[in-house]
């Protein structure tokens, strides 16, 4: 499955509870996630990089020891964003790990070893 069609079930999925989901559309590089009560710009990265921020902003990226790499490489420009969501997904297996470096800066004086022990609990992505 591709990163992106997971990603759109994960975001579908996500809302089965609350069903304020109205829209999700391609828009250029990104997607409009459109809910009753709020925007948010999604973005597929097979390759974790900060695109621009704007709002509300989730981000799902190959969980790759790469791309791990990359967040902790540039943990303080990812984390200075408070509205922040990365999902680090495995689509052949169906699995994932969330992280909001804003949030997780607030609760660790340790990043690297935290992030790190999030990471290994998911089988990395290969293609």
């Amino acid at each position: 499955m591709l990163l992106s069609d997971w990603f759109t079930i994960y975001i579908k999925h996500k809302d089965i509870l609350e069903r304020k989901l109205e829209s999700i559309e391609q828009d250029g590089d990104h997607l409009k996630i459109s809910y009753s009560d709020r925007k948010v710009t999604g973005y597929v990265l097979d390759n974790l990089t900060l695109p621009k921020i704007k709002g509300q902003t989730l981000i799902a990226t190959l969980h790759t020891r790469e791309n791990v790499k990359t967040l902790l490489d540039q943990w303080k420009k990812f984390s200075g964003h408070k509205d922040l969501t990365i999902v680090f997904a495995n689509p052949k297996l169906n699995e994932k790990w969330i992280v909001r470096p804003a949030s997780h800066s607030i609760v660790t004086n340790d990043i690297a070893q935290g992030i790190w022990a999030m990471a290994e609990h998911v089988p990395y992505f290969t293609s």
